[in-house]
């Protein structure tokens, strides 16, 4: 996802490092966290207006 920027998929910072965001409905973003070395199983942490 984020080598293709499918939702705009970026790595998030701060209190959310470690964590990444696909951009959905405004405001909405899908957080998800990596599960490994690489993104292949993520694991959905929530849907949130983090704005």
């Amino acid at each position: 996802m984020i080598q293709f920027h499918i939702g705009r998929c970026h790595p998030l910072t701060q209190n959310r490092k470690g964590q990444y965001a696909v951009d959905l409905v405004h405001p909405y973003r899908l957080v998800f966290e990596k599960n490994g070395d690489e993104i292949q199983i993520a694991h959905i942490l929530e849907i949130v207006d983090y704005h």
